[in-house]
C-alpha cells in the first residue's frame, strides 16, 4: 500500500506531475540556471583572498556571476509567469500578483493527497503515523554511504593548509599579509554562510522539481505531517 501511496504521490501530486510536466524546455533551463550560480558565486569568492598573490583578474568571475544572475532575473518572471498559466489552466487555480507557489496550490495537493487516503481507508492520526516512520525507514535505508567521512577530508586537508600558508606568507611583507588574513577570515565566515544558504535553497529546490526516489518520499512525508497539523482525522 505504500508503494501506491508513493506512486500515486509522484504521478498526481507532486510540483511535477502538477506543473513542471507541461514546461519541460523551462523546468530544464531554471535548474541549470541554479547550477552555474552556485558555480559563480563560489568562483568569485574563492578568488578574493589569492588576488594579491597570484594577480588574479576580478573581471572574469565578476562576470560570469553577473552574466549568471541577470539570465536568473531575466528567466524568473517567465518561469512564474509561466507556472501561473497552467495553474490556472489545468487546476483552475488563479494568481494574479503573488508567486505561483501560494496557499491555494498546497491546499489543491493536499486534497489530491486526502482523497487517496480516504478511498483507500488510510485517513486517521495511527495510520498516517505510521506511513510517515515506515517512509523514513525506507529514506535511511536507501541512503548513499559517503565516500569520505568531513572529518577524514580535514584531517588531509589541514595540513596541506597550513604548509601553503607557511609559503605563503615568506611572500608577503607585515601588511600584505594583515591583508591576508582579513581577507582569508571574511571568505571562511562567507564560505560558511554561502554553503548553509545553498543547502537550504538546494532542499528546497530539489523537493520541488526533482523525482528523486527518497525525495519525492521527502516530499510526501512532509505533505503527511502538515495533514496531521491542518485536518480533521478519524
Amino acid at each position: 500500500m505504500i508503494d501506491r501511496l508513493v506512486k500515486y504521490y509522484k504521478d498526481n501530486v507532486t510540483t511535477y506531475a502538477l506543473v513542471f510536466k507541461y514546461m519541460r524546455f523551462l523546468h530544464f533551463t531554471f535548474g541549470l540556471i541554479f547550477f552555474f550560480i552556485c558555480a559563480s558565486t563560489l568562483v568569485l569568492i574563492a578568488s578574493i583572498p589569492f588576488s594579491s598573490l597570484f594577480n588574479i583578474n576580478y573581471w572574469y568571475p565578476t562576470s560570469f556571476f553577473l552574466g549568471t544572475l541577470i539570465v536568473a532575473i531575466v528567466t524568473a518572471p517567465i518561469f512564474n509567469k509561466n507556472a501561473k498559466s497552467i495553474l490556472k489552466n489545468k487546476h483552475g487555480i488563479y494568481s494574479k500578483r503573488r508567486p505561483w507557489h501560494t496557499i491555494e496550490y498546497t491546499n489543491k495537493q493536499h486534497k489530491l493527497l486526502i482523497d487517496f487516503l480516504v478511498t483507500n481507508k488510510l485517513y486517521n492520526e495511527g495510520k498516517i503515523k505510521l506511513i510517515i516512520e515506515s517512509l523514513n525507514k525506507e529514506i535511511e535505508r536507501k541512503k548513499l554511504p559517503k565516500l569520505l567521512a568531513p572529518g577524514i577530508l580535514l584531517t588531509l586537508f589541514v595540513p596541506m593548509w597550513n604548509q601553503f600558508m607557511t609559503l605563503s606568507f615568506k611572500e608577503l611583507d607585515i601588511n600584505e599579509a594583515s591583508f591576508f588574513m582579513v581577507n582569508m577570515f571574511g571568505l571562511i565566515a562567507f564560505i560558511i554562510l554561502l554553503v548553509n544558504a545553498i543547502k537550504w535553497f538546494s532542499i528546497e529546490f530539489f523537493e520541488t522539481v526533482s523525482l528523486n526516489e527518497n525525495i519525492v518520499k521527502k516530499g510526501l512525508i512532509e505533505h503527511l505531517e502538515q495533514i496531521l497539523v491542518e485536518a480533521p482525522l478519524e
